[in-house]
C-alpha cells in the first residue's frame, strides 16, 4: 500500500460491525431508556444482521453509541474489532488544491 494513500470519510457514511452480546445489551438498554422518557416510542426491535452477522450504522451513531465502551483493556467490548466502511471516494482538500489551476 502506498504511503501517499489518504482517504477522507464523512461522519454520515455507513459502516458495518459485528455486535457482541454486550453491544446488543447496550442497544436494548438505550432503547429502554428512550421508552422511559418517551412512552410513545414502540418496543425495541434488534438491528437486522446481514449474512456475515454485521449490522450497519452511520459512523457518528456508532461512535456516539459505543464510544464510552471502547477503551483499552475493556473485557466486554460492544463490537468486534474490525469495522468495514464504504466511503464515497473523493479527493481530500489538499488533493483538490493540487489539482486546481489557479
Amino acid at each position: 500500500m502506498s504511503a501517499d494513500l489518504v482517504m477522507e470519510m464523512n461522519f454520515n457514511e455507513s459502516v458495518s460491525v459485528r455486535l457482541t452480546d454486550e453491544g446488543r445489551r447496550i442497544l436494548a438498554e438505550r432503547h429502554d431508556e428512550l421508552r422511559r422518557r418517551v412512552p410513545t416510542v414502540g418496543p425495541y426491535v434488534p438491528r437486522v444482521e446481514d449474512e456475515e452477522g454485521r449490522v450497519s450504522f452511520q459512523l457518528w451513531d456508532l461512535m456516539h453509541t459505543f464510544g464510552p465502551s471502547l477503551f483499552l483493556g475493556n473485557p466486554n467490548l460492544p463490537i468486534e474489532a474490525d469495522i468495514r466502511f464504504r466511503p464515497h471516494l473523493r479527493p481530500t482538500a489538499a488533493q483538490r488544491m493540487e489539482g486546481s489551476d489557479g
